[in-house]
């Protein structure tokens, strides 16, 4: 089912004017004075299902991607975790809210931020997607991780991973 507007369920929220055509106060805006990460690109065709609209699978990608981003511009990517550390990442749980349509090429423009570390064992991320139109910042979607890492070899394998300081510093932690 394919409809024309998406339903308020909730407080509204307010489309922001935009300074500049490049996006990058678009990404600011997203990270500014926050332990963040930016990210924007142009929505392909195959994020689009059925319609032009960004489908709700694409923003669970999305988020997803932009985590793998953020810890790999923080020194902690997947890869270097799982050949130094043997520790493969768990997510239980994420949620994404749609809150009004994105379209096929329009840019999407991703900030992300860890929100909680929680028992230094799993973290909570808070995802913003947004896009520009007509010179004003439409808030597009928002969307939760919970994340954290296994070890997936010796006596420990299958249990969750402690951070260690450099992990808990590169999340933000104090």
């Amino acid at each position: 089912l394919v409809i024309d507007r998406i339903a308020a369920s909730g407080p509204a929220v307010p489309a922001i004017e935009v300074a500049g055509k490049d996006g990058d106060s678009v990404i600011a805006a997203l990270t500014e004075g926050r332990n963040a990460y930016g990210w924007k690109y142009r929505i392909p065709y195959f994020y689009c299902e059925y319609s032009r609209r960004m489908a709700h699978s694409s923003y669970v990608r999305a988020l997803e991607e932009v985590v793998d981003r953020y810890l790999d511009d923080r020194g902690q990517s997947v890869g270097r975790l799982l050949a130094e550390r043997a520790w493969i990442p768990v997510v239980s749980r994420v949620r994404v809210r749609v809150l009004a349509p994105a379209y096929m090429e329009e840019t999407l423009h991703t900030g992300f931020t860890v929100e909680e570390i929680s028992r230094d064992v799993m973290f909570t991320g808070r995802m913003e997607c947004t896009v520009v139109r007509d010179g004003v910042r439409v808030p597009v979607a928002s969307g939760t991780i919970l994340h954290g890492y296994a070890h997936t070899t010796g006596p420990r394998a299958g249990q969750l991973a402690v951070f260690d300081d450099e992990v808990r510093k590169a999340l933000g932690a104090p």
